[in-house]
């Protein structure tokens, strides 16, 4: 898995950079016989993608799934092989999201609490 880009703006070089160098490592250990998945996609949630929907004048949901097809052309034409393309706004993102959530809440493991320290 990569980092997902954000797409709040166009995709740039290092958008395509992160992505293209997990589709090679991806290919490298496939080709020595590993078991390999290799998932690249995009992050359309967030306050800043709302505002730079705003700015352009578009529905936020448009303006995710406008730029976000970006990348997958971007992508494709650079042949890149993921196994599996996530938009964190796919059902299916959220369904999962929601239940290693809840999994990790039932068994203690997110809390409110202050910390302190480094991050």
């Amino acid at each position: 898995m990569t980092a997902i880009p954000y797409v709040n703006a166009t995709p740039h070089i290092g958008n395509v950079l992160t992505t293209l160098a997990g589709d090679i490592t991806a290919r490298y250990h496939k080709m020595q016989g590993d078991d390999v998945f290799y998932v690249a996609g995009t992050d359309e949630n967030g306050l800043k993608i709302k505002e730079a929907a705003a700015a352009a004048g578009k529905d936020p949901h448009a303006f995710a799934k406008e730029i976000g097809d970006r990348f997958i052309d971007i992508f494709d034409q650079l042949e890149m092989r993921y196994d599996d393309f996530v938009r964190t706004t796919e059902a299916r993102h959220i369904r999962t999201s929601q239940h290693l959530f809840k999994c990790l809440l039932d068994k203690g493991l997110i809390y409110k609490s202050i910390y302190k320290g480094w991050y």
